[in-house]
């Protein structure tokens, strides 16, 4: 009974001094149930009527009934009148206590409705109405814990006056014909309130931990929305530093191929010719380190941009792994570690994927086996299964452990290097820690994702798998690679740049492979020296920054000037995710800085095959 006297005192509290967002919470329960407390108690008052109805209480009855719509017209106003409110909204919490105590209001007039009946109806029907009665009662009170507990005290009005005072009133009006109908009442009425005292204390419990929860999705929106600020904040400082870095590594690259090559050409003629030439292969190896480094960067900048073109369509994998099998042969070869590829070769291997996005994921991971491997093997397996190409890189490698399994797929993070790795650099590039992450992106650009199982000392399995399709494509890539691999030295090159360093670098290595080049820092420029030639030019390569214009800008007033489609290539040092994306999309050949002399050389090639 204390438990109940605190418990009621604390809902009084709530009512009139609680806090607005519990009242609000309350409001609103009781706003989506009010259509069934409406309809339930005046429904009950009516069938009552009906199950009850005699002659000689006509009169009675009829009052009684029309007492019990007195609740339900309040109803229907508080239906009608807040059917829009919100009262969770912070602006429509002050109405919500108010509503509370209307709708307390209404609860109370119904339950003395009831309460009514029990002195003016009941004691003058038979058994049966009086069963009836009583029946209909404990229904409202036992479905009234939904409806009205959330708020206790409403409860507790409907209960008390509809059936805590039925002893006290068989005191003064005619008995009940019920044997032990008080007893029975008085065991209901406590049963009644101490489920709703629990529905209350539930429903506030859960009001609390819905509270929290949304506190805490509110924390983690935060602190995400601050990694996502702070990695914007990165990623503008990566791109405002990233041009002036590239620019000086862009011109060392272009600087040491000329000396390499002019080194090569005249070996005769210059003294101590093998010591500069070994000396410039280690420079060229510094060189291409941090080429390597800046090329994954770019490719984590351009994946994550999404400006990598993805073309999914019908690919066959069997050119792939048999390409993949020829080149790691040797290396496996050298490295005296086994390497196989096992694949039914009477199956369709067709996948809906990109070819080249394939190609770098599996080299990717194949690379990392052996990387990690010094004795066993490494083994690539294809398999079609469930309208899927199911694709795996074993290994028997040093394994991964548990802790570490997803941590490999983040950025920059590598597990620990052994021997093999170690003395590998030449066969597999420098490890940034960055070849799974862009193997990973690239698989979810490929809607796959890769999987990893490891056992550690014992090895590693990495998975992916891709949907079967069902067309072939065409193979081109025979007709492509002699294209590209025909020489087209005698072309004219137009060659814009107004940093003057990188500008007689890259004209200096171009001259030295046979190309004729027009050396320009601008539009204007490379125009007027264009008439003073016989010749249109062939290819114009051209650095996206330019003092006062653009390299699209300058591309296009070139191409108006002598009214044809030049083919051009646009070389720049970007990172920032829209200025990739607005480059790319503009349909020129694009190299991204530092730029290696095979790569410049390959794409001259490509391009010019493919405008002849």
């Amino acid at each position: 009974m204390k438990s109940l006297v605190q418990r009621l005192r604390a809902e009084l509290l709530d009512l009139f001094t609680g806090t607005n967002e519990l009242a609000a919470a309350r409001a609103k329960h009781l706003q989506d149930n009010i259509v069934i407390a409406l309809f339930g108690s005046l429904g009950t008052s009516i069938t009552l009527v009906l199950f009850m109805w005699r002659d000689d209480l006509e009169l009675p009855l009829i009052v009684w009934l029309v007492c019990s719509h007195i609740p339900a017209l309040i109803r229907l106003w508080l239906w009608r009148a807040y059917a829009a409110v919100d009262f969770e909204q912070t602006n429509y919490q002050g109405l919500a206590k108010f509503y509370l105590r209307i709708s307390t209001l209404a609860t109370f007039i119904a339950g003395i409705v009831f309460g009514f009946g029990w002195a003016y109806l009941v004691p003058y029907v038979d058994v049966n109405g009086q069963l009836i009665y009583l029946l209909a009662v404990i229904a409202l009170l036992f479905g009234g814990l939904y409806t009205y507990s959330p708020n206790f005290i409403t409860y507790l009005v409907f209960s008390v006056s509809a059936i805590w005072l039925v002893p006290f009133i068989s005191l003064f009006v005619a008995a009940t014909k019920i044997e032990n109908l008080n007893f029975f009442i008085t065991l209901i009425s406590l049963l009644s309130t101490m489920f709703g005292m629990r529905f209350s204390l539930s429903f506030q419990h859960n009001y609390q931990l819905r509270k929290n929860v949304e506190h805490l999705l509110d924390e983690v929106t935060h602190k995400h929305q601050q990694a996502v600020e702070a990695n914007a904040e990165k990623s503008k400082f990566l791109a405002s530093v990233s041009h002036d870095l590239r620019q000086p590594m862009h011109a060392i690259s272009l600087n040491v191929a000329t000396i390499a090559s002019s080194i090569d050409q005249h070996a005769v003629a210059i003294p101590d010719a093998f010591f500069l030439k070994e000396q410039t292969n280690r420079l060229r190896t510094n060189v291409n380190y941090l080429n390597e480094m800046f090329e994954a960067l770019l490719d984590m900048s351009r994946l994550d941009a999404g400006v990598t073109t993805i073309d999914l369509r019908s690919t066959d994998l069997i050119p792939i792994i048999e390409r993949l099998d020829a080149e790691f042969q040797l290396i496996s070869q050298e490295l005296q570690i086994p390497f196989s590829v096992n694949y039914d070769k009477s199956h369709n291997y067709h996948a809906v994927a990109d070819a080249s996005a394939v190609d770098r994921i599996l080299r990717n991971l194949i690379s990392n086996a052996f990387k990690h491997t010094r004795s066993g093997g490494v083994r690539l397996s294809i398999q079609c299964k469930d309208n899927s190409i199911h694709i795996r890189v074993v290994d028997t490698g040093v394994g991964i452990d548990k802790n570490s399994r997803e941590k490999i797929f983040q950025d920059f993070v590598q597990i620990q290097r052994d021997k093999v790795a170690s003395e590998l650099q030449h066969q597999f590039g420098h490890s940034f820690g960055l070849g799974l992450g862009i193997a990973r992106r690239l698989a979810n650009r490929l809607n796959s994702e890769i999987v990893c199982r490891s056992w550690v000392s014992k090895g590693s399995v990495f998975s992916f798998a891709l949907p079967l399709a069902e067309l072939a494509p065409i193979d081109l890539s025979a007709t492509h690679s002699a294209a590209v691999q025909t020489q087209f030295n005698t072309a004219l090159i137009v060659l814009i740049d107004d940093d003057m360093q990188i500008l007689e670098s890259t004209s200096s290595l171009l001259q030295l492979k046979g190309f004729k080049v027009i050396s320009a820092s601008g539009s204007a420029e490379a125009i007027k020296k264009c008439h003073n030639t016989d010749k249109r030019p062939d290819l114009l390569l051209c650095d996206f920054r330019l003092l006062n214009e653009t390299g699209v800008e300058a591309i296009s007033l070139i191409q108006e000037e002598f009214n044809y489609d030049i083919p051009a290539i646009i070389v720049t040092g970007e990172t920032s995710s829209d200025a990739i994306q607005a480059i790319t999309h503009l349909g020129y050949k694009t190299l991204f800085k530092p730029l290696s002399s095979e790569r410049l050389l390959q794409s001259i090639q490509e391009i010019l095959a493919v405008s002849k």
